[in-house]
């Protein structure tokens, strides 16, 4: 959005384009009731990339192993670190502390740097924390204890500080802005019961796993952590600086559908003018205000 200073004040032209980009908007939302069902439609507006799009980041979400940590810490540190019982529970409180704290990093940084660059330094940090954990955890089996448990422990603090970046809030925030308008309501649905469902698949496997596989349980999720980081450089679009009228844009643009993340890095949006005649043209998935113009 923009905003006027004191002094200074949009061209007519400027507002009068971005009202009939709402109208415009407003006006093919209320010609049809539109239902889960259009997701499945062939159309211009891509939806069925985006349903994919919605699914993939929230199942990205728990199966990088979020949820095997915050719900069988105190496990972990007992069975596969060998601690006992009571600094089991302070170092899992402790873990759970640092997530919150943690989390601010993704309210500081989710618009200053944009959804796709935090998912994957998210992924990447997620990934080097559960290969650093099966490592120890190995060690630890195998009876190669010295300093084993610290550093099992150091990957476990390392994990909560890189997942709240990118998944503790974003992924619920890209599956709503990713939506055409009519239809963003049954995309964060979707989102949100994708995470969910894989939350629970998550809690019923991880005790199974602790006693087949044990530390190898932890490979699984360093190989998903490192795959998405890939799959999120190449198939995930940026959504920071589009408007909601601009986000149809995004997605039908493009001639093919693998371009749309190539397309969302030089997004061609709407000039603006300013009282002097110039125009503000998008660079680098950010628009560059003009003189007599703020972002708010």
């Amino acid at each position: 959005m923009y905003a006027l200073t004191d002094k200074d004040s949009v061209s007519h032209e400027a507002i009068s384009s971005e009202i009939e980009n709402i109208y415009t908007a407003l006006r093919e939302t209320s010609n049809s009731e539109r239902g889960f069902c259009d997701f499945f439609k062939h159309e211009p507006r891509r939806l069925f990339y985006r349903l994919c799009l919605a699914i993939g980041i929230n199942f990205c979400a728990q199966m990088t192993g979020a949820n095997v940590i915050s719900y069988y810490g105190k496990t972990i540190f007992q069975e596969s670190l060998g601690l006992g019982t009571k600094k089991a529970a302070v170092l899992n409180a402790g873990v759970l502390t640092w997530k919150i704290f943690a989390a601010t990093s993704a309210y500081l940084s989710v618009d200053r740097f944009g959804r796709k660059p935090l998912f994957m330094i998210a992924c990447l940090g997620m990934a080097v924390s559960m290969a650093g954990l099966a490592g120890t955890v190995w060690a630890i089996e195998n009876q190669y204890t010295f300093g084993s448990s610290v550093a099992a422990t150091f990957f476990l603090f390392f994990y909560m500080s890189f997942f709240p970046l990118g998944f503790l809030g974003a992924n619920f925030l890209y599956s709503a802005e990713i939506a055409p308008q009519d239809l963003r309501i049954h995309l964060a649905a979707i989102g949100t019961a994708t995470h969910w469902l894989f939350n629970f698949v998550i809690a019923e496997i991880t005790p199974v796993a602790f006693v087949t596989i044990k530390w190898r349980y932890y490979i699984v999720y360093a190989v998903i952590g490192f795959s998405v980081t890939f799959v999120v450089y190449f198939l995930v679009p940026e959504t920071k600086g589009f408007s909601l009228e601009q986000m149809d844009n995004l997605f039908s643009d493009p001639e093919h559908w693998w371009q749309v993340t190539a397309y969302g890095r030089t997004p061609k949006r709407d000039q603006l003018v300013n009282l002097d005649g110039d125009k503000i043209v998008a660079n680098d998935a950010k628009m560059q205000p003009a003189n007599h113009i703020e972002r708010v």
